[in-house]
């Protein structure tokens, strides 16, 4: 009988010293996925805190623009056919830009070229590959650098305007007060760099007078345009009218200056005509107005 307790007695301390040890081990993969967990953690937010300090070290500066005018349209000049300007980085880093707005409307296509350089880095953030050869879909802004960057204004078809910008038909017109440019850079870190170009407002006035010209008074017409607008610390570099007959449909004038004159033996008697006044400010920004005159 005492042989049969000792057995038993020993198979109870070798079940007790297993479970101590699964015990052990328990604990220590415990610990091992609790410091897993605590690094994995700390290296997570020095991750966000690494790349929160990151994202407020962006700066990128819209220092100017440029447009050209599409002279196709009807009236002449009423929208732009293309836009140009310089970005500047004032980070000591690399930024990346994934992205381009104008006008609130994505950008597919476009230019990058750095100043001083002929380097030109072409943009499809939606071509197929081999589609645009060369193309890529984000650039590098370097420390303290300073680029242009060219946006054809039409829609975007690789069938018919390969170098097209916009995915959705979309118009940067030049009429009236609403008229502006906003450009909008999104970087991959997930900052948005925006700059709002006001344009002028076209102000169109039409009026009889005279003018005195070899010896005697001519009466004439006046297209006075020196009313128009223009947005603080701007100028108007040029204005230019183009004169339609309406009643025979033909191109009449194109003349410039902020006045306009002319002699009112020019124009037929009953006759409608459309004098169509285009501004272009020293931003290259442009606005148009247009006036009905009636010969009498």
């Amino acid at each position: 009988m005492r042989q049969g307790r000792r057995v038993r007695r020993d198979g109870r301390g070798l079940a007790e010293i297993v479970g101590t040890l699964l015990l052990v081990v328990i604990v220590v993969a415990a610990a091992v996925a609790f410091s897993i967990f605590v690094a994995s953690y700390q290296a997570q937010v020095q991750a966000e805190q690494a790349a929160a300090h990151n994202r407020a070290l962006e700066d990128i500066r819209i220092l100017g623009i440029s447009t050209t005018l599409n002279t196709s349209t009807t009236p002449a000049n009423s929208s732009y056919s293309r836009l140009t300007f310089v970005a500047g980085s004032l980070d000591v880093n690399t930024m990346t830009v994934n992205e381009l707005l104008v006008n609130g409307q994505f950008i597919n296509y476009y230019t990058v070229t750095p100043l001083a350089s002929a380097l030109t880095t072409q943009i499809c953030e939606l071509c197929a590959a081999g589609q645009i050869p060369g193309s890529v879909l984000e650039f590098n802004l370097t420390s303290l650098e300073q680029v242009t960057i060219a946006v054809n204004l039409t829609v975007w078809s690789l069938a018919t305007q390969p170098h097209g910008g916009f995915i959705q038909p979309y118009t940067v017109d030049t009429s009236g007060a609403t008229n502006y440019i906003s450009l909008s850079l999104f970087t991959t870190l997930g900052n948005d760099f925006k700059s709002v170009y006001a344009a002028p407002t076209a102000l169109a006035l039409t009026e009889q007078s005279e003018t005195y010209s070899g010896g005697s008074y001519v009466p004439v017409v006046v297209f006075d345009g020196s009313s128009s607008i223009v947005p603080a610390n701007d100028t108007i570099v040029s204005w230019s009218w183009s004169l339609e007959n309406l009643t025979s449909d033909t191109l009449f004038l194109d003349l410039s200056g902020e006045k306009a004159l002319v002699p009112q033996s020019a124009f037929e008697t009953g006759d409608n005509y459309d004098a169509t006044l285009t501004i272009i400010d020293s931003s290259g920004l442009a606005s148009t107005a247009t006036i009905l005159y009636r010969a009498s």
